[in-house]
């Protein structure tokens, strides 16, 4: 919602600069852009997008270590799949809060997840 808001204003600004263009059509996309913003806000969009980029990169971070057998499975090398399901299911766990935080009425920042 934000890059549209940020589109319409660019258009409001270039709209402005036209003398022919009604004030009506000003208005218009003056309260487009105010609505664009106040849905941005309410549906925090931004924030659960970093939340879900987050996680996706702690996933595929964690997916490397144990592909290549880096710490911490080059010391587990017969566990090496438990510990995988263990540390993946503890990363899901707190994206979990996370999200619960974010998404709670009176919640204002995001967590991270480490």
């Amino acid at each position: 919602m934000e890059s549209l808001a940020s589109v319409l204003s660019i258009i409001l600004v270039l709209l402005i600069e036209i003398e022919s263009v009604p004030r009506i059509i000003l208005s218009l996309v003056a309260a487009a852009i105010a609505i664009a913003i106040a849905i941005g806000k309410i549906g925090r969009f931004g924030e659960k997008w970093q939340l879900y980029r987050l996680a996706s990169e702690a996933l595929a971070s964690e997916t490397q270590l144990y592909l290549h057998h880096a710490r911490p499975y080059a010391a587990a090398p017969d566990g090496a799949d438990q510990l995988l399901v263990e540390r993946v299911e503890a990363l899901l766990s707190r994206a979990a809060v996370v999200w619960h935080r974010l998404t709670a009425p009176d919640s204002k920042q995001i967590q991270t997840l480490s």
